[in-house]
């Protein structure tokens, strides 16, 4: 990233940390700012926002690199292998480590790691083991692999890290034991219990059978964590293990917030004797502290069909997610602020429905959505490029007070990103919003695309792009190509005037690149020529055509296409 700075702003920062003449040793000597409290300085470091600033702010001298280590090493999360692998310097390393206070570990993870690259898991679990007894400021772990870590690193994490209260893990196909050293931990408030799925083969058996979880699981969740804040068990549908949560429904959490629930069994027939157990209808009643309530499954009888509440049910529900027929049946919609919609919108006629709903939440300011008319385009070949601009123009009409969107749009053949950027007009409260979908060798350059959805809609603070390699229909999840986030700079007039730029991705085999820069926006950006492929469209559809009418039509194709 360039840095312009003017003679007078580069002599202010050359005196903060200018060094003033004296008798004394020179190790004695120190900048101004060097002589400020470490707290102080720890402050300050929390206010700035990109940890790479507050790296080259570290990097002074070794007085302020100390200082700062609490700010740059209290958040770690190693999202590919090749990071999974610096835990092994953290164990060599202590006066770091002490600073962690949240570590996530995503080994083998599906969204960066190759198939054939994979990383021993069991290796990176005792890594963790032995770095554990350094870890004395940790309160949040994550474990998320492709399986369950070695039980030995839970008895590890519990005796040595006083402070832990948030725990999550994952699972797949490996048996959960009842005598495992996960289910000793007393008093969390956050846990997270993650099924896995690493093929859809399983599905031409049907659906899995229902498995019990140990009784020491709900033992530790419902007698021993009275203060629980934020609950989640299960996985994205379709699930390779249909768990039992019922229990969860004796569950009394006085300081409940967040309830995540995946595509498990929630509810069964009545008992022999007529009684019912405690349905899942009455835990939402006695839990009216919950903001955040996400559901995330296919449907079934495992699963209630909508939300029978009364209408003063979820008082301070803000967020939801979870497929619309729920939507629709929430005691008060008008109060939603965050709206995830899991359920996939794949035809023309469930958009009216869908159009219809949203304008009933008057409140709604963020709004998470999928999309994927592949299916219609190939029953009814008349999706027209025009066809996705006027979706994502009434998608965002129905909400107009709309700040923050994210949508995921798998069709193929996919779209333009200005198709897209023509769209937001509709929305005039806009903000930010983070765009995904299948990457297409006629795409424009990204950083090209970003550039004139910033001067077309100024209005914007950030914005990410999201090209991927793959569809939805992956079970590992979206492999990335290319992935930029923005943010733009504005001028006195409020005109988009650069982009803060960062961009990451793929290249061909598989090697990954990233890069951080400014990328001033022009005044009016430059035509492009057009793609191979939109030109040999262009010459399809004119052929139909006279030849003199087929000429002048191509003639136009090119001279308007960008």
């Amino acid at each position: 990233m360039r840095f312009i700075e003017s003679p007078s702003s580069r002599f202010r920062v050359k005196s903060l940390f200018a060094t003033q003449k004296s008798n004394v040793k020179p190790s004695a000597l120190s900048a101004p700012v060097e002589r400020l409290p470490a707290s102080i300085l720890q402050e300050i470091a929390g206010h700035i926002s990109c940890l790479t600033d507050v790296l080259n702010f570290g990097l002074c001298s070794r007085l302020m690199w100390e200082r700062l280590l609490p700010r740059l090493y209290a958040d770690v999360d190693l999202k590919t292998n090749k990071q999974c692998k610096l835990l092994s310097a953290l164990a060599k390393r202590p006066a770091i480590a002490r600073h962690i206070r949240t570590l996530a570990v995503r080994p083998n993870n599906a969204e960066w790691t190759l198939p054939e690259d994979p990383i021993n898991e069991v290796a990176i679990s005792d890594l963790i083991s032995r770095l554990a007894a350094h870890l004395t400021a940790l309160h949040t772990f994550i474990w998320d692999g492709l399986e369950m870590p070695e039980d030995q690193m839970w008895l590890k994490l519990r005796k040595s890290c006083p402070h832990l209260v948030n725990i999550g893990t994952t699972v797949a196909e490996e048996p959960v034991e009842n005598t495992s050293h996960l289910f000793a931990f007393r008093d969390l408030r956050k846990f997270s219990f993650v099924v896995k799925c690493a093929s859809l083969e399983w599905l031409a058996d049907g659906r899995p059978p229902m498995e019990k979880l140990p009784k020491r699981f709900w033992a530790m969740l419902v007698e021993h964590c009275p203060d629980l804040e934020e609950l989640v068990i299960g996985g994205a549908a379709p699930c390779p293990r249909l768990f039992d949560i019922r229990p969860v429904s004796y569950g009394q959490w006085p300081r409940l917030r967040s309830l995540t629930l995946g595509d498990l069994a929630m509810q069964a027939p009545p008992k022999n004797d007529g009684r019912r157990e405690p349905s899942f209808m009455a835990f939402l009643r006695s839990h009216p502290q919950l903001r955040c309530l996400k559901m995330q499954h296919v449907g079934g009888d495992a699963f209630p069909s909508a939300l029978d509440l009364p209408p003063i049910a979820l008082p301070n529900l803000l967020t939801f997610s979870g497929p619309l027929t729920y939507v629709r049946t929430l005691p008060q919609p008008w109060l939603l602020q965050d709206l995830s919609l899991n359920g996939l919108q794949h035809s023309a006629t469930s958009f009216p429905l869908l159009f219809s709903c949203l304008q009933q939440l008057t409140s709604l300011k963020s709004l998470s959505i999928l999309i994927d008319l592949s299916l219609y385009t190939t029953i009814n070949r008349s999706l027209q490029p025009r066809d996705h601009s006027k979706i994502f123009h009434s998608v965002l009409a129905s909400c107009p007070r709309l700040s923050h969107l994210d949508l995921l749009c798998f069709t193929q053949p996919t779209f333009n990103v200005i198709e897209f950027s023509n769209a937001i007009h509709a929305a005039p409260h806009l903000r930010s919003f983070v765009l995904t979908k299948v990457h297409a060798s006629s795409d424009e350059d990204m950083t090209h695309s970003a550039a004139q959805i910033a001067r077309q809609n100024p209005a914007l603070d950030t914005f990410t792009l999201r090209y991927s390699q793959n569809s939805w229909l992956n079970p590992t999840g979206i492999r990335p190509k290319h992935v930029g986030t923005y943010a733009v700079e504005h001028d006195a007039a409020g005109a988009a005037t650069s982009l803060a730029a960062d961009e990451w991705g793929v290249k061909s085999f598989g090697y990954h690149y990233s890069r951080r820069f400014q990328h001033k926006i022009p005044t009016l950006v430059p035509q492009r020529r057009p793609s191979l492929m939109r030109l040999g469209r262009s010459r399809s559809s004119a052929s139909s055509h006279s030849s003199v009418s087929s000429r002048s039509t191509s003639a136009r194709s090119f001279s308007f296409a960008l």
